[in-house]
């Protein structure tokens, strides 16, 4: 969905120098998954036209008003490590206003209210980040050093676990 013209129809005018934006930036072959129009949390009602965007591979926030500079921040969905959302606020009728949180192992704590599809766009992200964390491959850890493992097979031997035989082919394997 990184048609621009498709992405502008998914949001209100205002914010179509906010998806050029988007859009531009774009890696090769990352795509727009969802967007959604956003404020900042916790500063009462929006003051700049903002835009959030989930991507295949990360998440991108573009702020700014209109015929001033836009400012972008991106999380990486790798770097994601909580995404969650909340409802209502100090002057929010209930049900209206959604915070969604996104925690990042580098970029901090990002905070943006959502006026219509916080749960959503929330779910759309943690779907995006476990998708990407399953394909990393697991973490193994390392495997110990060639003393180590060679006085193992010595305990090994030594209380009868193996045989003399046992304990010099698997020796020569550990050192060839």
């Amino acid at each position: 969905m990184t048609d621009r013209a498709a992405l502008q129809q998914k949001v209100p005018r205002t914010f179509w120098r906010h998806v050029a934006a988007m859009v531009d930036i774009l890696g090769e072959g990352e795509q727009i998954l969802d967007v959604t129009t956003a404020g900042e949390a916790g500063r009462g009602l929006p003051q700049v036209a903002s835009i959030v965007a989930l991507t295949n591979r990360r998440v991108i926030f573009v702020r700014g008003l209109p015929l001033r500079k836009l400012s972008v921040a991106d999380i990486p969905l790798a770097e994601v490590s909580r995404c969650e959302y909340s409802e209502g606020g100090m002057f929010a009728p209930p049900g209206l206003k959604k915070v969604v949180t996104i925690s990042s192992t580098r970029s901090g704590t990002w905070k943006f209210t959502v006026y219509k599809r916080g749960p959503d766009f929330a779910e759309g992200i943690l779907r995006s980040v476990r998708a990407v964390q399953d394909r990393r491959p697991p973490h193994r850890p390392p495997a110990p050093d060639l003393a180590t493992q060679l006085q193992r097979l010595a305990e090994l031997h030594r209380s009868g676990g193996l045989s003399d035989e046992e304990f010099a082919a698997a020796k020569a394997k550990l050192i060839h």
